[in-house]
């Protein structure tokens, strides 16, 4: 973990910053972890990290650790994505629960350090959402972005 996510911040001070985050399955728990670092990360750049963004990720706090960050109102939002028949990694070395578990878990989580979350599902299993995954897909679109309320400059 240390590797990957020593990786991922290299990546984003090299690249003057990013307004999201997004990570999907393995990559949200590098995501979930990099939270800490975003203080010092945004310290360096230009664009300063808004939101993450985790899509078929599961809650890695008790594996990793507590959150040890604290943000401001409007600092940090995440937006937490699942698909209601998504049953990967639900019975992992931390609990034993169904597929949903996660989403009011990460709401209480990332709350109590004050980010701001927003979660969504969609009718897939564990996948990213796109055209083809039933349902869903539309609202979990509008969902993030309406999680997501900074004006992204558009270069001209």
């Amino acid at each position: 973990m240390t590797n990957a996510l020593d990786k991922l911040e290299e990546k984003i001070i090299a690249e003057g910053g990013y307004d999201v985050i997004l990570g999907f399955s393995q990559g949200g728990e590098v995501v979930q972890n990099i939270v800490d670092r975003l203080a010092s990360i945004n310290s360096q750049v230009e664009t300063k990290v808004k939101m993450i963004a985790l899509f078929g990720s599961r809650t890695y706090y008790k594996k990793y650790g507590a959150i040890k960050s604290t943000f401001a109102p409007g600092e940090l939002s995440a937006f937490v994505a699942m698909g209601t028949a998504d049953n990967e990694d639900i019975k992992d070395a931390t609990r034993d629960t169904d597929n949903l578990w996660d989403l009011p878990e990460f709401k209480k989580t990332f709350e109590a350090a004050g980010i701001k979350t927003t979660t969504s599902t969609h009718n897939g299993g564990h996948e990213m959402p796109s055209m083809k995954t039933p349902g869903g897909f539309k609202q979990v679109l509008k969902d993030m972005f309406e999680a997501f309320p900074y004006e992204v400059p558009v270069k001209k």
